[in-house]
């Protein structure tokens, strides 16, 4: 800037009071989630139809009594049935 001197200009070199407001910033940091793409995820469904034949395994399952406070011949009446 080259331009003569205003008085607006001398009045900011005059002896003068001041006052402020003094304030503080605080700065603020934080994370935000945002979408930035989207895609789209699709199935096909196919049904079908099958015959198998095979044989089938065979389990054999061993069954231990236990003991029991009745008498005896409540067992074999209840068997009997």
């Amino acid at each position: 800037v080259n331009r003569p001197l205003t008085d607006s200009d001398n009045n900011a070199f005059q002896e003068r009071d001041i006052e402020l407001t003094e304030r503080s910033e605080v700065p603020v940091v934080n994370k935000e989630a945002r979408v930035v793409e989207e895609i789209r995820v699709g199935k096909e469904v196919n049904e079908r139809n099958e015959t198998i034949r095979d044989t089938v395994r065979e389990t054999e399952v061993d069954i231990d009594r236990k003991k029991d406070t009745r008498d005896k011949d409540d067992f074999d009446s209840r068997d009997s049935n």
